[in-house]
């Protein structure tokens, strides 16, 4: 596995040929969403976090983007049609580290704001993964632009 923390960089080890969850299919509002949750680009939303679809350009630079809180609960993501992928990445922020769960690996994702995760997987495929927080979590965790290759 290799963990790339630049989305150029990442781009330049896989191409730019991937599909994208960018979440702007999905209504932007305040409101929980209700779990399972199936996305405007067919992704899987499954756990107990508290999740809504927000604006908020002064965490990640775009439109739509999901924002979650934890609370030991996590929130697991399955890519559309339970396909499997060797590549995935994602552009998050945080104010506190949380964590990427993938093929029963934990990564620890740094906080801040537009922040970046890329994943390539040598070993095997993933139809899912995880995020998590600490019991700690306060402020909660925004995700954006899921890319993948099936």
């Amino acid at each position: 596995m290799a963990i790339y923390w630049r989305r150029a960089l990442w781009e330049e080890a896989i191409g730019t040929n991937y599909a994208v969850e960018d979440f702007e299919k999905d209504p932007s509002d305040y409101g929980e969403l209700g779990f399972p949750y199936f996305t405007g680009n067919g992704f899987t939303l499954t756990g107990k976090s508290a999740a809504q679809f927000i604006h908020a350009a002064e965490l990640l630079p775009s439109q739509n983007l999901l924002h979650f809180r934890d609370w030991e609960y996590g929130l697991t993501f399955t890519f559309p049609n339970q396909t499997t992928v060797t590549v995935l990445g994602f552009d998050y922020a945080s104010q506190e580290e949380w964590q990427l769960q993938i093929q029963n690996i934990d990564i620890i994702l740094p906080a801040g704001r537009n922040q970046f995760v890329g994943v390539v997987l040598f070993d095997g495929t993933a139809k899912l993964f995880n995020l998590a927080g600490p019991q700690t979590a306060q402020g909660g965790l925004s995700v954006d632009n899921i890319s993948y290759i099936p």
